[in-house]
């Protein structure tokens, strides 16, 4: 029975704690305010003592959001293939502010890298599926094109480009 208590005991964070543990993440890797409340909720830290907690980090330049946009757009576009529009429902679901949202995917968007990226996806894309014809290839195109975060516009462009305009 004492054991148990000591274990439960040794898994209460405190605020301090929280404080200590989330500073030492922050060190390591980008981090948002938005990811820093959810740890501390599963850490059970009191609602006023969240607010606290992340005020400092803040204050301290452990958690800049507007330097965590930009080193998550930066990382989605280069290496994971997503679209603006993907990036941006992403990062809205993280509490980031728009305009914030906004200046990152500015800074390293480039339409002509986007839609050369776009195009790489689409043809290896195609190589991978069977259609029964080229309306059904198109429709399936398009979908995964949407499913990355690419507009309309630049979709049907792409498609254009890697299946020709036969239709």
């Amino acid at each position: 029975m004492i054991r148990k208590q000591s274990a439960d005991k040794k898994r209460e964070t405190t605020p301090e704690r929280a404080y200590e543990k989330l500073a030492a993440l922050c060190s390591r890797s980008e981090k948002c305010e938005d990811d820093a409340r959810r740890l501390m909720i599963r850490w059970e830290i009191a609602p006023d003592k969240r607010d606290e907690i992340v005020e400092k980090l803040v204050k301290e330049k452990y958690i800049d959001n507007g330097r965590y946009a930009r080193a998550f757009v930066e990382d989605k576009l280069r290496f994971s293939g997503w679209g603006k529009y993907k990036i941006k429902s992403a990062l809205r679901a993280k509490q980031i502010d728009g305009d914030i949202i906004d200046e990152a995917i500015a800074e390293f968007d480039e339409p002509d890298t986007s839609s050369e990226r776009l195009r790489q996806m689409l043809e290896e894309k195609m190589r991978r599926t069977t259609a029964k014809n080229n309306y059904d290839m198109k429709g399936k195109l398009l979908r995964f094109a949407a499913s990355r975060g690419f507009g309309f516009d630049e979709a049907i462009g792409a498609i254009e480009a890697v299946m020709g305009d036969d239709e």
